[in-house]
């Protein structure tokens, strides 16, 4: 009876180490949104706006590089997170929707997307010499690259993606994943990471992949010829990144 309840320990043991470490982090959320709802009443949408980025954005986005690849079941407890947080800054109730208010009135990108935004900021610190050392050998421009330098992903800016043995872990690794995501967005956002600041950057990447999520024409200023764009000054995005968000 001993032995067979230390092996129930043991097997209880190993699954608390296989159940993904940010599922502490959603009930923490849950949690503060329930505290903020107790008091919502008294709040005004800018102040409840502040709050939930300060209690709630602030813990979905940090380190959440490391769920890029992880199971779409995962994705979803914090994509219920933002529509839980949109809810109580609108007012609506449970099963009201939310996506409108998400899409249109605060501006917040999708789970997926926001990940794909931290992996190429993250690039992006590593190529301006900002990161440590040990990410910033990880992100190799093919143009670094004596035996690819007459490739065209030379003139488009792209990272070196090295080869994986596994189809499932290997791809989420940072030396994998970052060079994978840098490279998807048009070649123009690449070529203007180079010429501009992080800010101008990050609203950018953000104008992108909020027409990416939500499969509208991203209205941006990067289709111009470079030479154009070099004497021109930045025009108004319609869609803004929040100062109060992290994005």
């Amino acid at each position: 009876m001993c032995l067979q309840w230390r092996r129930h320990r043991i097997f209880d043991s190993v699954c608390a180490h296989l159940t993904p470490p940010n599922t502490s982090n959603i009930q923490r959320c849950f949690h503060c949104l329930k505290q903020i709802r107790s008091i919502r009443r008294t709040l005004t949408t800018d102040t409840a706006i502040a709050l939930v980025n300060a209690l709630i954005i602030s813990r979905i986005d940090y380190c959440n590089a490391v769920l890029v690849g992880v199971y779409g079941v995962y994705l979803r407890q914090f994509q219920g997170v933002l529509n839980a947080a949109a809810c109580l800054i609108e007012r609506k109730r449970k099963f009201d929707s939310i996506s409108s208010a998400i899409r249109y009135v605060l501006h917040w990108l999708p789970i997926q997307q926001r990940i794909e935004f931290n992996l190429c900021t993250l690039v992006l610190n590593c190529l301006q010499g900002a990161a440590p050392i040990y990410l910033s050998t990880m992100c190799q421009p093919v143009s670094e690259n004596i035996g690819r330098r007459s490739l065209r992903s030379v003139v488009c800016g792209d990272m070196v993606v090295p080869a994986t043995r596994t189809a499932r872990y290997g791809p989420r690794s940072f030396a994998v994943a970052c060079p994978s995501t840098w490279n998807s967005p048009p070649a123009s956002l690449r070529h203007y990471s180079l010429t501009v600041t992080a800010t101008s950057f990050c609203h950018q990447l953000k104008t992108i992949l909020f027409s990416r999520a939500y499969s509208t024409p991203a209205r941006s200023w990067l289709s111009f010829p470079l030479l154009e764009r070099a004497n021109t000054t930045i025009p108004y995005i319609n869609i803004n990144i929040n100062p109060d968000e992290t994005l």
